[in-house]
């Protein structure tokens, strides 16, 4: 599919995510400053990426006829080859 469509789709997504510094040229650099951090968080958030913390709703352990939003941090793995 990569060879169909090239890497313009990558692009594409990554600078709707805030760009990705290391894909630019001298012709365009990239801006700090117009980086948000947060609005990248919420943006990945609607690709269900799971960012730094992991959320969701389940019944009560205590009272299962009530729901409650649970959260918890994500594992972050680093891979050595």
């Amino acid at each position: 599919m990569i060879d169909e469509r090239g890497l313009d789709p990558v692009t594409t997504f990554l600078e709707e995510l805030g760009g990705w510094p290391v894909t630019y040229t001298q012709s365009k650099q990239w801006e700090p400053s117009k980086f948000n951090f947060i609005e990248l968080l919420v943006k990945l958030k609607l690709y269900n990426n799971k960012i730094f913390v992991d959320q969701w709703v389940s019944a009560d352990d205590k009272n299962s006829d009530v729901n409650i939003i649970q959260v918890r941090d994500i594992q972050i793995s680093v891979f050595y080859l």
